[in-house]
């Protein structure tokens, strides 16, 4: 956009503004619009196309597989690891074009939707098939990746006033920035570009600042320990409804109470010790009756 464009404050041997078009011409629809829509057309198709082609590389190596040893065998179907930083990145590249240039080219809409539906299915069927099971990831990146979709709407209604002011389109003529923004036609867009700048600031500043404050005033203690009346939970979704989880002050299993009273000893054994190997040489014979018949069973008794 930026190189195509044409504007008078850089000096010309700048790359950035000294472009062929001032405006959103119907020039400037027909070269630049045309091949950022054949680019977008392609990072449908073109992110998968790696992952797809080693996919059947690798099943026609296990078609004509003769080796003779098992791991050999293990290995061909172990897939690469999934990386969702770069999807999100792909997802966000299309998201954002599409809101860009939307207004002015609706085709983007449709190939962006395209290119979710296809993301989803090869993504599926890459996951169930070929990629090795992918390690525990957090939430950090998708809400990052939710916020950041939060700025496409004041760039999608800006673009929009851009794109509809422009000289040839309904009939409107070059006029100052304030004349454009106060068109007839671009007046709910610029409504809808200040109420999208006042969301994501106001979720910066003060929404940002009550979520801290909440979540100071709800933290969960540091290192709790289940009282003796507690019992485990049917479930994990109810734990979490009635916040019940506690976080153990030691990775120690002596010094789980559960296990304190299983084994029969007292939080100073706990502390000096480790493991149920401890318990079996430091508890005396005539103490091990009161073991649950579990523990006996693993041969500690």
């Amino acid at each position: 956009l930026l190189v195509n464009a044409q504007f008078d404050y850089f000096d010309q041997s700048f790359i950035i503004g000294n472009g062929q078009y001032p405006d959103f011409t119907s020039e400037w629809y027909a070269n630049v619009g045309t091949l950022l829509l054949i680019t977008m057309g392609i990072n449908v198709f073109a992110p998968h196309s790696v992952g797809v082609a080693l996919y059947l590389y690798r099943q026609f190596q296990i078609s004509t597989f003769n080796g003779k040893v098992q791991m050999e065998l293990n290995e061909l179907y172990l897939g690469p690891e999934f990386v969702p930083s770069y999807r999100y990145a792909q997802i966000l590249t299309n998201v954002m074009v599409a809101m860009l240039y939307g207004s002015g080219i609706p085709l983007f809409y449709l190939i962006c939707a395209l290119s979710f539906i296809v993301y989803y299915w090869v993504d599926k069927f890459l996951f169930l098939r070929w990629y090795a099971t992918p390690p525990d990831f957090g939430i950090k990146i998708a809400e990052f990746a939710s916020y950041v979709i939060l700025y496409a709407v004041p760039l999608h209604a800006g673009f929009a006033i851009w794109m509809y002011s422009a000289e040839g389109i309904f009939a409107v003529g070059q006029g100052t920035l304030i004349e454009r923004i106060t068109l007839k036609h671009t007046r709910p867009l610029l409504f809808l570009m200040v109420a999208g700048v006042a969301v994501i600031v106001l979720d910066a500043t003060i929404i940002s600042l009550v979520r801290r404050v909440w979540g100071l005033v709800h933290k969960i203690p540091e290192n709790p320990i289940l009282d003796d009346d507690e019992d485990l939970f049917e479930s994990v979704s109810q734990a979490k409804e009635e916040r019940l989880f506690r976080v153990l002050a030691s990775y120690n299993i002596l010094e789980n109470r559960r296990y304190m009273r299983a084994f029969g000893i007292d939080p100073a054994f706990a502390k000096t010790h480790q493991g149920l190997d401890a318990v079996y040489r430091e508890v005396q014979d005539e103490e091990l009756p009161q073991l649950p018949d579990q523990i006996r069973s693993f041969g500690f008794a």
